[in-house]
């Protein structure tokens, strides 16, 4: 087992827009971070961002992704 501790970084916004922007599907960025967009403001720190996609676009998803 290794002593180094791992730190998990979310991707930011523009990071998940353009993964998701080569993916042939509709999606959308959900929870805390769509109520701050949605506002057109911050507000709060955010430990991760939420998305989501359409169950039939779930397999496609996937093979995007390796």
């Amino acid at each position: 087992m290794s002593d180094t501790k791992e730190v998990w970084k979310p991707l930011s916004v523009t990071e998940i827009q353009m993964i998701f922007n080569k993916i042939p599907i509709r999606w959308w960025i959900a929870g805390g971070w769509a109520l701050d967009l949605f506002l057109e403001k911050t507000t709060r720190v955010h430990s991760d961002i939420d998305t989501v996609i359409l169950r039939c676009d779930h397999n496609l998803t996937r093979t995007f992704a390796g």
